[in-house]
């Protein structure tokens, strides 16, 4: 997994692949209905529910437009080149520009948590 910040609240994620919500929450080990189940709910939904999935994008929109989805993602999104080159070179992997709804950057805790989690997923 890695995570990129992109601006204030936009960041860029890219994960070996899509994972469902069944397997988000087996992993986190939520109970149902507990404050933790919604707080993970939100996580994920912001991440691969109303997240742009930029290889999707790409694919369906823009692939005859733009010589690589890197080139893509540095017009259409502004993700710097040093951001584009610390990306795996397949393309096959799952990446997302995502809003944060909250303040993970004045957030340590909250930031560590993310990475903790999404960092899991891709074990």
């Amino acid at each position: 997994m890695q995570l990129f910040q992109l601006n204030e609240q936009r960041y860029l994620i890219c994960l070996k692949k899509r994972y469902s919500w069944e397997h988000f929450k087996k992993l986190i080990k939520v109970s149902p209905g507990s404050y933790s189940e919604e707080f993970a709910k939100g996580l994920y939904s912001s991440v691969f529910y109303y997240s742009n999935n930029l290889g999707k994008e790409y694919r369906k929109f823009y692939q005859n437009e733009y010589e690589n989805i890197y080139r893509f993602m540095f017009w259409r999104y502004g993700v710097s080149e040093e951001i584009c080159a610390q990306l795996p070179s397949a393309a096959s992997d799952f990446l997302a520009v995502f809003k944060a709804g909250w303040q993970m950057e004045d957030d340590d805790l909250l930031k560590d948590t993310f990475i903790a989690i999404f960092s899991e997923l891709d074990k």
